[in-house]
């Protein structure tokens, strides 16, 4: 494919070498990888690396050309232009190793994974199966199904977040939640319907808010009894009928019965296929799933995300950007930062 778009290259001026046939495989995506940082005099390349399917035998910032990566629809899939500067305003620097392996960037170690979640997988494309259901080719209850799991890890998210008492930028604990798990997509309005939405999703997922859950059971009935012959049904009758329920429907029915739905939604358009992390110094961030605890979170100049890495022998692997709530906006690049030389190998 390299070879074969040599001449449109020229024609646009991109500096590829001449096709060599006895160069490997690696080296001839190396070079590519390398004219692309040459000519756009950026590092948005960085966003295209990370991959399902990638050649191990390749340096870590370099794209595998030959693995289709992650679609625009995929929440893991960078989606620049959100206004983001991690690094504030400080223009990329970078550098090749003379064996073109290596690429040595200005950056910052800031911090480091402390805590890595479960990552939030659907099987199936999210948005296919409502189609899907709209077309009678999928059935509601294998839906349920299929969410139900999404509600056990998204509990699990919420219970390493209630391990902080305070959040380092001064916010609540559950305010910088409520950001990190939207990719910071919140409104601002203190009376917005989001606000309200994570309130009943939060009481929902920390399991403060059982009786409320219970309560969403009694409620759908066929005709409702005259207000004077209305029955008076207990907590713990309630707590009966739920239990009644397949364990999907119990979680259906404790947010398509509220406000909650609405975060709940946004939470799975934009973390499916990531794990939620705390750091050493107490940030939340969301990243692809291929993130471990011990990973640096590093700022580099130049990109708008934190970059997570992985040491290893001669320096680090980029393993993919992220969203690590309270740095997004170069509040992680001081004026007077310690910038050092990141080896990514």
């Amino acid at each position: 494919k390299i070879f074969a778009l040599f001449g449109v290259m020229k024609e646009l001026e991109v500096d590829l070498p001449l096709p060599d046939y006895q160069k490997s495989l690696e080296q001839v995506y190396i070079e590519a990888a390398i004219a692309c940082i040459n000519h756009d005099r950026c590092l948005h390349i960085l966003f295209e690396a990370p991959s399902d399917y990638r050649r191990s035998k390749l340096p870590s910032w370099v794209p595998d050309w030959s693995d289709a990566g992650w679609r625009s629809s995929d929440p893991r899939k960078a989606q620049l232009g959100k206004g983001f500067q991690a690094a504030g305003s400080a223009s990329p620097l970078w550098r090749f190793s003379l064996d073109q392996r290596r690429l040595l960037l200005s950056g910052r170690l800031v911090d480091s994974i402390h805590h890595r979640g479960a990552p939030l997988k659907l099987n199936g494309d999210f948005d296919l199966s409502f189609l899907l259901i709209a077309s009678g080719k999928l059935k509601f209850p294998e839906l349920l199904r299929k969410l139900h799991p999404t509600f056990g890890v998204l509990r699990s998210w919420v219970d390493i977040s209630s391990q902080y008492k305070e959040y380092p930028t001064g916010e609540t604990v559950q305010l910088a939640l409520r950001h990190t798990l939207v990719d910071g997509e919140v409104r601002q309005a203190s009376d917005s319907p989001t606000e309200s939405a994570f309130d009943a999703w939060y009481k929902i997922m920390n399991g403060s808010d059982m009786s409320g859950l219970s309560m969403s059971v009694a409620k759908p009935q066929a005709v409702p009894p005259h207000p004077s012959e209305r029955p008076k049904v207990s907590d713990v009758d309630r707590r009966t009928q739920l239990g009644q329920f397949p364990v999907e429907w119990q979680s259906f029915l404790s947010l398509a019965t509220g406000p909650a739905t609405e975060y709940h939604f946004e939470v799975l358009r934009h973390a499916l296929r990531k794990c939620f992390f705390s750091t050493a110094n107490g940030y939340f961030g969301t990243a692809a799933d291929l993130v471990e605890e011990g990973d640096r979170v590093a700022v580099l100049a130049g990109l708008g995300t934190p970059m997570i890495l992985r040491k290893v022998d001669q320096g680090y692997h980029f393993i993919t950007h992220a969203y690590v709530h309270g740095i997004m906006h170069g509040e992680a690049w001081p004026a007077n930062a310690e910038i050092r030389e990141i080896t990514l190998v």
